[in-house]
């Protein structure tokens, strides 16, 4: 079927929620993490962090225009031991983790995920492409 003969114009309708822009962002969790797993049964937390500061967008976005301020990033915090330096990190960006303790509860992982909430944090998000299969990601990497 062609599309043309059913739709006039792309230009005037809004898209979906766009991933943010590169550059530096300060982020701010504004509800707890959940406790989820994905398709392969890998325990992770979803966090939603909340956009407080950031550049213009490329893209405008028809909730927000071209402020990035009070958009959200979704990410993935897998509990696996071999990716746990994500979470510290975090940690440490907002201020709950010395980078150098190694005795604390938190650094021993005995913290309460509610205890994130209202924690603001700097980031950089960043684009790359995966070798494994070549799709575009974004991700984020915090400042600290």
């Amino acid at each position: 079927m062609n599309l043309a003969d059913k739709l006039q114009d792309f230009a005037n309708i809004p898209v979906g929620k766009a991933q943010l822009d590169p550059g530096a962002y300060i982020f701010n969790i504004q509800e707890e993490p959940t406790d989820e797993f994905d398709n392969d049964q890998k325990e992770y937390l979803q966090m939603v962090y909340h956009v407080v500061d950031g550049p213009p967008q490329q893209v405008e976005d028809a909730e927000f225009g071209t402020s990035p301020v009070g958009r959200t990033f979704k990410e993935r915090l897998y509990l696996e031991t071999k990716s746990l330096w994500k979470l510290k990190s975090l940690l440490i960006a907002c201020g709950m983790l010395d980078r150098n303790d190694k005795t604390s509860d938190i650094a021993r992982g005995v913290f309460d995920t509610a205890d994130l909430v209202g924690k603001t944090f700097n980031a950089t998000v960043a684009k790359t492409t995966s070798k494994k299969d070549g799709k575009e990601y974004t991700n984020l990497n915090y400042k600290y």
